[in-house]
């Protein structure tokens, strides 16, 4: 579908969806054509997803979060992509080429894009494979919106690492009694949240042992890390993966 609509290399493609089944695989068919992503929090004020969206050349979003694209742009709906013929293209991916754009806050003037390339990437998660660690084995609950920066580990290093990912919807992901009850359904191992998160989880009585805890977006309170540890955790502080990556 993205194909039809005449997605190329270079282009930009502004995506605007929950955390679903289909955010992954749509984010890997807009850098499969060679394009890049804008990952839009569908729940960002109006003038935010307008300032984001500027470069895109569409808007790929679901029946579920097409009124949050400005009414002057270019839609694709992902539920009317869903019977098309399979791409049967080459991968038009290129190293040195940009797999996403992520934008700045805006705190000190108009939000600002960074882009990211595939290489970039590609050294990020090979990196994150190895310390603090993915393998086939390990299990991830994704909880971040598609805009901030750590989702890129929430996505791509178990998929890398052949693991398994667990898309927690918005609403849970902001419940610690939600969160507890998801880790045990599916025996998460691996969790990267902000501090903030944690703290639900504290709350609400986890118990994180053998829990892998990767935290950042929010300075890690010495008494969260406390917690933790003294709970059998493994805790890593990964702030600033927007700039390291």
């Amino acid at each position: 579908g993205l194909a039809d609509a005449g997605i190329a290399p270079g282009d930009r493609v502004a995506v605007a969806l929950e955390r679903t089944r289909y955010v992954v695989p749509a984010l890997l068919a807009v850098m499969l054509l060679g394009a890049s992503y804008i990952p839009i929090d569908p729940e960002y004020p109006p003038l935010r997803v307008a300032l984001m969206g500027e470069p895109a050349k569409l808007f790929l979003c679901d029946a579920e979060t097409e009124d949050a694209v400005p009414a002057d742009r270019r839609v694709l709906v992902l539920e009317d992509l869903l019977g098309a013929n399979p791409y049967q293209g080459e991968i038009r991916a290129k190293r040195d080429a940009v797999a996403y754009v992520l934008f700045t806050s805006g705190s000190t003037g108009k939000p600002k894009g960074v882009c990211v390339s595939h290489e970039n990437l590609l050294n990020f998660v090979a990196s994150m494979q190895k310390h603090p660690g993915f393998g086939p084995d390990d299990r991830l609950l994704a909880v971040v919106t598609m805009s901030f920066d750590i989702s890129g580990y929430e996505m791509y290093v178990p998929l890398a690492a052949g693991g398994s990912i667990f898309m927690a919807e918005r609403e849970a992901a902001q419940d610690g009694r939600d969160l507890v009850a998801l880790v045990a359904k599916h025996r998460i191992n691996v969790l990267q949240a902000t501090p903030s998160t944690y703290r639900l989880l504290e709350t609400a009585g986890f118990e994180p042992r053998g829990l892998r805890a990767l935290l950042g977006g929010e300075v890690v309170p010495p008494d969260l890390a406390g917690w933790l540890l003294a709970g059998g955790a493994s805790v890593y502080n990964c702030y600033g993966p927007t700039e390291t990556t």
